[in-house]
């Protein structure tokens, strides 16, 4: 269900998507109806580290890449900190919750350009869903 893709051993970043997404769909197994309804590219750029990584969900499956090969319909460009920190949103009423101290800073990143999503007004059902997969709230 959930790989890494050849070459990403020494990638941190995706290595620590892999065990996250792992570990929240082992201790909370609804999240798996996220992952199968999810099909998107979704590229993350830790610009303060210079280290990316590539997840391609497909019909359930999960492929993390250590770099970004191709174009994602979502790119997520930040340091590496406020990457993380995505995984802290809470979760309520199947919704991201922006109201606590987590989605307030995340919020203040998106504005003052420290955190850029590429696709947010494209695809924001897909981002939903994986934001819904990444939280570990």
């Amino acid at each position: 269900m959930i790989e890494l893709g050849i070459g990403t051993e020494e990638n941190g970043l995706a290595n620590i998507f892999f065990e996250l997404i792992r570990q929240n769909i082992e201790r909370i197994p609804e999240k798996i109806n996220d992952l199968q309804r999810l099909n998107a590219t979704v590229g993350f750029f830790a610009n303060d580290i210079d280290v990316s990584a590539l997840l391609r969900f497909q019909n359930g499956q999960l492929i993390i890449d250590g770099k970004i090969s191709e174009e994602p319909e979502i790119k997520i460009i930040a340091d590496s900190e406020t990457i993380l920190n995505l995984s802290r949103i809470r979760i309520i009423a199947g919704l991201p919750y922006y109201f606590d101290e987590t989605g307030r800073d995340i919020i203040n990143r998106l504005f003052a350009g420290r955190l850029k999503i590429k696709g947010l007004f494209a695809h924001p059902i897909k981002l939903t869903r994986l934001t819904r997969i990444m939280s570990v709230m």
